[in-house]
């Protein structure tokens, strides 16, 4: 990623790591539901400059949206684990139950209220408990 933010340049030139996963030249196929839903796995915020997302956050990254897409061409949509029982205050219908944060009221991990956010031209969900603004120390 740091090849996509010019050279010399201060963080404020790198695109928000949410912009940057819309952009072909930087991965291609993954849309509006899935940079919302690996980076709410991942735990990044989607306004963070990519300039400050790590390697180890960016391969994280990548191995998340591998995993989803490649569950949502087997199973035919995006989907939550089946095996990862939801916080109480996020209990849904089944057929709710598609998303951990993308279009949803609630965080299904914490309970907590998601954000929405316009980005790129489009919604964005972010859960302010499990993907803060400033990352967390190792």
């Amino acid at each position: 990623m740091a090849q996509f933010c010019a050279s010399g340049s201060s963080l404020r030139g790198c695109p928000a790591v949410g912009d940057a996963l819309l952009d072909q030249r930087v991965i291609a196929g993954a849309g509006n539901i899935y940079r919302t839903e690996a980076l709410f796995l991942t735990g990044i915020h989607p306004l963070r400059p990519s300039g400050r997302v790590s390697q180890e956050e960016w391969t994280a990254l990548w191995e998340t949206l591998r995993a989803l897409m490649r569950r949502g061409v087997a199973e035919g949509t995006v989907t939550v684990d089946a095996s990862e029982t939801p916080h109480p205050k996020s209990i849904r219908a089944a057929e709710d139950d598609d998303f951990y944060v993308y279009g949803q009221a609630t965080c299904r991990r914490c309970g907590t209220r998601i954000r929405e956010i316009p980005l790129s031209g489009r919604r964005m969900f972010a859960c302010p408990t499990c993907q803060p603004k400033r990352r967390r120390r190792p």
